[in-house]
């Protein structure tokens, strides 16, 4: 009799040990399909202006500052767009070469602006025009320093 309670207590070891390895292989291989990274493009992603029109994205050890002066915009009033460029660490001054797009949220066709330089690190482009209320898309394309172009997406609702 207690060669049966053995065997069957040992057949139990077994299959909660089979059973306990299953789960743990599976567990790891469903984690591993959850995992995988999704490839989004950065700017596909839109940056989010505070209140005052302020907003902050660190690219490749670069801190971007962006401020649209009168914010949120007006229809058929001018606006300016501050750019900023600092090492996000030591906060020096970097150099990039940034331009403008804007245009309506459902148009493909945009007006290029040239951000003019104010000091090193420091852009502008004045005399932004949105001629119609809604939403608006802001893109500022540059290249960094090192070379790495880059694209800042940036939607407005104008008043």
């Amino acid at each position: 009799m207690s060669r049966i309670a053995l065997r069957s207590i040992i057949i139990a070891i077994v299959a909660a040990s089979v059973f306990l390895v299953a789960t743990i292989l599976l567990v790891r291989w469903r984690s591993q399909l959850i995992t995988q990274t999704v490839q989004v493009p950065i700017d596909t992603i839109a940056l989010p202006l505070d209140a005052n029109g302020h907003g902050l994205q660190i690219v490749a050890n670069t801190e971007l500052s962006v401020t649209l002066s009168s914010y949120p915009p007006r229809a058929n009033t001018v606006s300016t767009l501050m750019l900023t460029a600092d090492e996000w660490k030591t906060h020096a001054a970097r150099e990039v070469t940034p331009t403008l797009e804007i245009a309506a949220l459902n148009k493909v066709d945009a007006v290029t602006f040239m951000m003019m330089r104010i000091t090193p690190g420091h852009y502008a482009a004045s005399d932004i025009f949105f001629p119609a209320r809604g939403p608006w898309r802001m893109r500022v394309r540059m290249t960094l320093d090192d070379g790495t172009p880059y694209t800042m997406l940036i939607v407005a609702e104008a008043k």
